[in-house]
């Protein structure tokens, strides 16, 4: 068994070596660094490691084949993927009808050619900050937001104090990730968020003195006009402070920091997985907020394949409208049926090169929008158009629609 004193030292020099990796070598030698991260993958087709069953509504079964190296990213795609019915354990994952594989960046154009339709792990949503300025003036709902954190009577203040870090991390960051994603959390160690104080500021939100919330601001290796936060979180993780806009005081503040007194040119908000219909994206393109992939070079992605249609797979694509990393930057892919036709303007966002509605025919809701298009499934041929859809995206050049 491994002496603690040695187990800390290893994960302390863990820590400082991936600090070095993302936040110095990654933004200057991207190609280089995702290359060497993403070389001990094999190109050809790896063996799943996990095959499931799920038994949908409308009683039909479909099985799916997953393979990624971090099991709670793996968790949370089988989770997305299958939803709330019972999961068994499938005796075989040959011929799956649904596949998910972590595979390298590298390799998506590849995979895009075999029919897999590739999800960037994370999405990043970012908010241009122009001089002379006012970022929030386009939308209502950022205005009202605004007189709501006044009236409640939010302030901030700035620190680069260690003891405020440890009370930031000890009582915000660690109990909300926490409460926020449970088992499925992927928390940064103290350590790793002490390198990335060095680097900028903490940004704490009071009512009447008391800190309720935090955000970790970061500036850019290569740029100081450019921020991102890094980590945020709500005092003890009380997720009751987000209906009292404790969090929308953490983004209004870091806005106005960064476009006030830093004069930077943008500020990304961290990132979220790549749903159009998550939580956190959806909120923060309320502030303007757009999309842009977490990096054009980033270790690997999700090569994600149909290959049977049935009901459930129907349901499970309705329930989880998703995020493309193409040829022109991030496309959407949704289900909608006629019924849904409103919802598309919920799922379209900022940054994306166009949203593919996705329905059967004679079902086909209308495009409301220049940069969405339909894609009407045929009977007996579903798994084939998605797959040539899928092809599509990852061929598709910027400027170039995709129908």
């Amino acid at each position: 068994m491994m002496p603690e004193w040695l187990a800390r030292a290893r994960h302390a020099l863990w820590d400082d070596a991936s600090f070095l990796t993302n936040y110095h070598l990654r933004a200057r030698l991207p190609r280089v660094v995702c290359a060497v991260e993403a070389a001990h993958v094999p190109l050809a087709l790896r063996a799943p490691a996990r095959a499931l069953e799920v038994r949908g509504e409308h009683g039909d079964a479909y099985t799916l084949a997953t393979s990624f190296s971090e099991p709670r990213l793996g968790l949370f795609f089988e989770r997305r993927l299958l939803g709330r019915h019972p999961v068994e354990r499938a005796t075989r994952a040959a011929d799956a009808d649904v596949e998910a594989y972590e595979v390298p960046a590298y390799q998506r154009t590849a995979w895009a050619r075999r029919g897999f339709f590739v999800l960037p792990l994370w999405v990043r949503q970012v908010i241009d900050l122009r001089p002379g300025t006012d970022p929030f003036r386009r939308s209502r709902h950022v205005r009202h937001r605004i007189k709501t954190i006044r009236r409640r009577g939010y302030d901030y203040e700035l620190t680069r104090d260690r003891a405020a870090l440890g009370e930031f991390y000890e009582r915000m960051y660690a109990p909300t990730m926490t409460a926020r994603h449970g088992a499925e959390a992927y928390l940064r160690s103290r350590r790793y968020i002490e390198h990335g104080l060095a680097h900028g500021q903490l940004l704490f939100v009071r009512r009447s003195g008391r800190r309720v919330a935090g955000v970790l601001n970061v500036f850019s290796a290569l740029d100081r006009r450019q921020v991102t936060t890094w980590a945020g979180g709500l005092l003890d993780g009380d997720l009751g402070l987000l209906r009292q806009d404790a969090d929308s005081a953490c983004i209004y503040f870091s806005v106005r920091w960064a476009h006030e007194q830093v004069g930077c040119r943008r500020i990304s908000l961290s990132v979220a997985r790549p749903f159009l219909d998550d939580g956190l994206l959806s909120y923060r393109k309320h502030w303007g907020a757009h999309l842009e992939p977490e990096s054009a070079w980033a270790g690997n992605v999700v090569a994600l394949r149909f290959n049977r249609w049935a009901p459930a797979i129907r349901a499970a694509l309705a329930a989880n409208p998703f995020v493309v990393s193409s040829g022109s930057g991030l496309a959407g892919v949704a289900w909608l049926s006629d019924s849904e036709r409103e919802r598309s303007h919920e799922l379209d966002s900022p940054g994306l090169s166009s949203l593919t509605l996705v329905t059967e025919r004679d079902r086909a809701p209308r495009a409301t929008q220049s940069s969405q298009s339909l894609l009407e499934l045929v009977p007996g041929r579903e798994v084939e158009q998605l797959r040539a859809l899928a092809r599509a995206l990852g061929a598709a050049t910027h400027g170039r629609s995709v129908a």
